[in-house]
């Protein structure tokens, strides 16, 4: 009889330990997240200190390359939407859609 109250208790002691260090660990480890979400935050997506200003220079050749990604998306997207368009002329030239197998009536 005693040998099963020591196995439950030595259940319960293991939950609450498990338990225990379930909760404590996010409070421990809140300070090292928080300085890595500030990191994250901190830093510019454009990599440009906005405290000094830009020369008319650097603005222009940043509006150019600019300008060049996007004419370069432009094109990429006009040559996916021209492919897709000669694979939908090309399914209705073989009528493709209306296939059906040999000996099915629909």
């Amino acid at each position: 009889m005693f040998r099963n109250l020591k196995i439950n208790f030595h259940r319960f002691l293991a939950v609450c330990l498990v338990l225990t260090i379930l909760l404590i660990t996010p409070a421990i480890a809140a300070p090292e997240i928080n300085v890595a979400m500030a990191e994250v935050l901190k830093t510019d997506p454009v990599e440009i200190d906005k405290d000094a200003p830009l020369d008319e220079a650097e603005y222009e050749s940043v509006k150019a390359n600019r300008n060049q990604l996007q004419a370069e998306r432009s094109q990429q997207a006009e040559a996916k939407a021209e492919a897709k368009l000669n694979s939908e002329n090309l399914v209705e030239k073989l009528n493709l859609d209306e296939i059906n197998a040999p000996g099915l009536d629909n």
